[in-house]
């Protein structure tokens, strides 16, 4: 059972729904780890800092931050109720956590039900790839795979989404990957079961038959209807987090 919430990687002010919810799923009581790792290692410090005070005003107050993801194991993660992956340069995210193998890891901890939050990059690195950045972020870490986790049925994420971006996915979408799930910055996706929700004040998207969205130069309704079911393609009961 995949529990996993992705946010649109707004700041503290446009994410605190998201981040309300992530509390509210995992209790005052979780032990959290959060890794900074796609941020340069000398804003650790700041990262912790910020984590703590964001995530202090919603209740949770007990987590580890790693800022070394080799020779970690399953059992490792075992003792945590929730991972939080933090946002910065997806291309050196994706480097660290294929290099250190961590990446088999996260897949495990998700199958045995362990709730993962991804934040703007660690959003993205858990799509179909992660060239959804590259209009955003530079491979400094000259990367030359850009296949993501892939634990979100075949799709790739789009994270500070705007209308404006609408151009860049079509071409994404008839080069790379014809599904896409476009995010806003004060928005966020919960999936469970094959199941998507929205959380937040704006719509997400979801982006499919690029074929036919080219040809009839029509953007893809907001799905506002939820959940929807990814794997069935399917609508079901409104189920819209706006507040708690």
């Amino acid at each position: 059972m995949k529990r996993i919430i992705m946010s649109g990687g707004g700041d503290e002010l446009q994410s605190r729904t998201v981040d309300a919810f992530f509390a509210k799923r995992i209790g005052s009581h979780a032990n959290v780890l959060y890794l900074p790792v796609a941020m340069e290692r000398e804003r650790y410090p700041a990262c912790l800092e910020w984590f703590t005070k964001t995530y202090s005003a919603h209740g949770i107050s007990s987590f580890t931050m790693w800022e070394n993801l080799s020779d970690k194991s399953v059992a490792d993660l075992a003792r945590f109720q929730a991972i939080y992956i933090g946002g910065g340069n997806t291309f050196k995210l994706l480097k660290e956590i294929k290099t250190s193998g961590f990446d088999r890891l996260l897949r495990e901890y998700l199958e045995s039900g362990g709730i993962v939050y991804g934040g703007s990059a660690g959003a993205i690195i858990l799509g179909h790839d992660i060239l959804t950045c590259s209009h955003m972020d530079r491979n400094d870490v000259n990367l030359s795979e850009f296949d993501g986790l892939n634990v979100v049925h075949h799709y790739s994420i789009w994270c500070h989404y705007t209308a404006e971006d609408d151009a860049r996915i079509f071409n994404y979408a008839s080069e790379r990957n014809p599904k896409i799930i476009a995010i806003p910055e004060e928005s966020g996706i919960y999936l469970e079961d094959g199941l998507l929700s929205n959380i937040g004040d704006q719509p997400c998207y979801i982006f499919e038959g690029v074929e036919n969205w080219g040809s009839s130069q029509e953007k893809p309704s907001p799905l506002m209807n939820w959940p929807y079911d990814v794997a069935g393609h399917s609508y079901m009961k409104r189920r819209y987090y706006s507040s708690f």
